[in-house]
């Protein structure tokens, strides 16, 4: 593989974040989080090596870090205005490249939101907060193409 000379990485710029119970993207995410794992372990029986290997639960996280115009955008969707109360939506995030128009599809599938707190400090300039989210599962270069319109 040849280095790129005057090449483009994927940036924050061509990151798009949405949640499927939305119709638009969330314009207020500062940063985003999310992995998956599976507890894998060696079985051993005769001699010191590992005859085996046995796996047990999967576990997917995701934290998502947005302002607070889009966190009281989320709350007024919600009678109660818990963000706990809000039904499981799938996460969907697109990294768009502009100058391959590579487009990487990934879903953090059935999140629940499992927290709502704030927190300022003598002169922030913006107002941002974490949020932990429940997922099932991950799914990596999944298909769902999602834009600024678009489902």
């Amino acid at each position: 593989m040849n280095p790129l000379v005057n090449g483009r990485a994927y940036d924050w710029a061509q990151v798009v974040v949405r949640m499927s119970n939305a119709t638009l993207p969330l314009y207020g995410v500062t940063s985003i989080s999310y992995s998956d794992s599976v507890e894998i372990e060696n079985n051993y029986g005769m001699g010191n090596m590992p005859t085996s290997r046995g796996y047990g639960n999967y576990t997917a996280e995701c934290t998502l870090t947005v302002t607070m115009e889009e966190i009281e955008k989320m709350q007024a969707s919600v009678p109660s205005g818990r963000l706990q109360d809000i039904s499981e939506f799938d996460l969907n995030i697109s990294y768009v490249h502009p100058e391959t128009a590579r487009i990487v599809n990934h879903s953090v599938r059935n999140c629940r939101i499992t927290n709502n707190s704030r927190e300022l400090n003598q002169n922030d300039k913006q107002f941002a907060i974490e949020l932990t989210l429940l997922p099932s599962h991950i799914e990596w270069n999944s298909n769902r193409i999602i834009g600024l319109g678009n489902k």
